[in-house]
């Protein structure tokens, strides 16, 4: 893409510096591990649920179960461009 085919895009320039936010970091009762990055003056609010599991986590004798459960799982999820990636798909229900 050259800069004539957006002429209000900014030019390259050196990086600028960025400080990372402070954080806290928690362990539930569970195991869980929590972290808590407050932005002052953001309303946002963003979970991530990151899971030691799957294909990753699997040893050798075990190799292919968490894909095999996957695939022949009724509830698996379909990504298409229309529906989310986190709601089942309408070909796998029926």
């Amino acid at each position: 893409m050259s800069e004539l085919s957006n002429p209000n895009r900014p030019a390259p320039s050196a990086p600028r510096p960025y400080r990372f936010p402070d954080f806290t970091r928690h362990s539930l009762d569970n195991g869980l591990t929590v972290w808590f990055v407050p932005i002052a003056g953001s309303s946002l609010t963003s979970v991530h649920l990151l899971i030691d599991a799957g294909a990753a986590a699997e040893d050798e004798p075990h190799g292919g179960v968490a894909s095999l459960t996957a695939c022949s799982s009724p509830e698996r999820v379909a990504w298409t461009p229309q529906r989310s990636p986190l709601r089942p798909s309408d070909s796998a229900s029926r």
